[in-house]
């Protein structure tokens, strides 16, 4: 199933997240892992959009 998201908490339950920027999967992992890295979804997790 393809899920597109604006709440992060949607995402919570999923196998794997794409994160896309400007039309490119640029981050791929599950809820926990993304938010451990630095990068988009860690950004608008923490409310930090760039």
């Amino acid at each position: 199933m393809l899920s597109i998201a604006h709440r992060l908490t949607t995402l919570e339950h999923c196998d794997e997240i794409l994160v896309f920027d400007r039309g490119r999967i640029c981050q791929t992992g599950s809820y926990e892992a993304l938010i451990a890295e630095e990068g988009i979804f860690s950004d608008m997790y923490h409310g930090r959009l760039k």
